[in-house]
């Protein structure tokens, strides 16, 4: 298996990952909840604080399960604030702007 083949596997993983907490969290408050850009960045940024302190009070390994089911969670946020607020694509001409705006020399490929 190539290393392309084996992201898309691990991209269905995590599309799979995001799935279940996006079931859980309609579970948990229903599927009729609404918030703005603004609110969905001050719930993801209140939860990647709370990932950075369990990260500074416990060691690497041992935090790890606990930072990826917040990671989980903040991208779920993202996902869940882009159906409501709107979808924006990714255009690869702009990989050119990219390049300049990070000083990037080349584009990596694998």
């Amino acid at each position: 298996m190539d290393k392309k083949q084996e992201f898309k596997i691990d991209l269905s993983t995590a599309i799979d990952a995001i799935e279940s907490e996006l079931e859980y969290q309609e579970a948990l408050w229903g599927v009729n909840r609404s918030h703005s850009p603004e609110e969905w960045v001050m719930y993801m940024e209140d939860y990647l604080k709370e990932m950075k302190h369990v990260m500074c009070r416990i060691s690497s390994q041992e935090c790890y399960e606990e930072v990826m089911h917040g990671m989980r969670k903040v991208v779920t946020m993202g996902v869940v604030c882009m159906i409501q607020n709107g979808i924006l694509y990714r255009d690869i001409a702009d990989v050119e702007k990219g390049l300049k705006t990070h000083k990037i020399k080349e584009v990596k490929n694998g």
